[in-house]
């Protein structure tokens, strides 16, 4: 019976990530699906959302089309953060060298002011710091330190971000998507 009520609620919510309307989106995911969403944050459409009351999403921020969130080990985003398309987070994988297969993990945290570019990559127990920037397909493996920029695969640094930061990604959300 458990086994329908999770394909019951998994179905649902992928019909809610192709809504038109964020306004939509963002009242079913505050209300029915338990997603801390705080007010003026946006997820754009396409999303994947895995056990959504492990998320938390604070104001300004802004996820891009077709990003996978992954709340079952705790996943929380900052205040005006940045989240391109086809970004994934996890916090919850296979142990390779467990004979059994099982899985490890930890939460997610992504500090203020950060910016996952496009189809970037979190892996579970990461913490991006406030500020860092993570570069376009880049797989991020390990703690990014505030207000620095990684790239590659696994993501290393390259730069340094000014501190300065001052700007809500939300104020530019498009009314349908």
């Amino acid at each position: 019976m458990r086994n329908y009520v999770v394909g019951i609620a998994y179905l649902t919510l992928r019909w809610c990530a192709k809504l038109p309307s964020h306004t939509i989106r963002n009242f079913l995911l505050r209300f029915v699906y338990g997603v801390k969403l705080s007010k003026g944050a946006c997820l754009y459409g396409g999303f994947i959302i895995r056990n959504p009351t492990g998320i938390t999403i604070e104001s300004g921020t802004v996820i891009g089309g077709n990003c996978e969130l992954d709340g079952r080990m705790g996943l929380w985003i900052g205040k005006n953060v940045n989240i391109s398309g086809d970004v994934q987070i996890f916090t919850l994988q296979h142990d390779y060298r467990d004979p059994h297969f099982k899985t490890i993990g930890g939460p997610v945290e992504i500090h203020d002011y950060a910016w996952l570019s496009a189809r970037s990559m979190v892996l579970p127990g990461v913490k991006i710091g406030k500020g860092a920037i993570v570069a376009a397909g880049a797989v991020v493996t390990q703690d990014v330190q505030p207000y620095t920029v990684v790239a590659g695969v696994p993501a290393k640094e390259i730069s340094k971000r000014p501190k300065d930061l001052d700007y809500t990604p939300a104020d530019y959300v498009l009314p349908f998507r």
